[in-house]
């Protein structure tokens, strides 16, 4: 049995010191999250190419909403091809504030 899953540890966790808290706070971000909720690194200027870093709301013509977790997956919901998806999903954003 595993002694260290969070239902049965016995062992009290430890705790962040005031210091560590405030230092948390106070740190710069490292990603900025852009409108259209992919993520852009700061340090480098990339795109975060992960499969978590967006999630696709696809809307149907009659209102419905449709999720999809994956480039892929939105793009089959679509029905064209992974790449033709994405190129028109790369487009520069100049801003980020329009949330």
């Amino acid at each position: 049995m595993n002694k260290y899953r969070l239902s049965t540890n016995t062992i009290p966790g430890s705790y962040l010191s005031i210091e560590e808290r405030d230092k948390l706070i106070s740190s710069p971000p490292t990603v900025e999250y852009l409108y259209d909720g992919r993520a852009l690194d700061l340090s480098t200027g990339k795109l975060v190419h992960q499969q978590t870093s967006c999630v696709y709301d696809i809307r149907e013509l009659n209102g419905d909403v449709l999720m999809a977790n994956t480039l892929s997956e939105a793009a089959s919901i679509v029905g064209v091809y992974p790449d033709t998806l994405s190129k028109y999903l790369d487009i520069k954003v100049q801003s980020s504030k329009e949330y």
